[in-house]
């Protein structure tokens, strides 16, 4: 009885070695113990086809295998995962000593834009335009 079980374990041992990806994770996954036709949940439903006193030992060696594949399987994904997540940050590290993008040009002020057309406009029919401060101090508007 317990030669079928050792044979499916060193199987599941090969597809655990052969494991690379998450895609292939997950087909072993399911090939082990998806519900309806995993290997597991299969080898499970040949119990009713055993004689009484082979059931129990049968049923704990199962159980010991599906333990073994999930804790496998579970260690697995953690390291494809983590090797993911690596590979993602190596994939988006930023060079810190390239030099930045240079920064768009922008526009005018609509409101600076239209001062100087105006000033433009004055100019061109023989003012001065003089740049001084908005607030003088007393002496200079009134007593000078």
């Amino acid at each position: 009885m317990t030669q079928p079980i050792q044979e499916l374990r060193s199987e599941f041992e090969r597809d655990l070695a052969a494991l690379r990806s998450m895609a292939d994770y997950t087909s072993v996954r399911d090939k082990w113990l998806a519900r309806e036709n995993g290997i597991i949940s299969g080898e499970m439903k040949r119990i009713r086809e055993l004689p009484k006193e082979e059931r129990p030992t049968f049923g704990q060696a199962m159980n010991e295998l599906r333990g073994l594949v999930e804790g496998a399987l579970q260690e697995e994904f953690e390291k494809l995962r983590r090797a993911e997540l690596e590979a993602e940050m190596a994939r988006r590290r930023v060079d810190v000593s390239r030099p930045g993008y240079p920064f768009a040009p922008g526009s005018e002020h609509p409101i600076k834009k239209l001062q100087a057309e105006i000033e433009e406009t004055f100019v061109s029919m023989g003012f001065r335009v003089f740049d001084l401060p908005e607030v003088e101090r007393d002496y200079y508007n009134f007593e000078a």
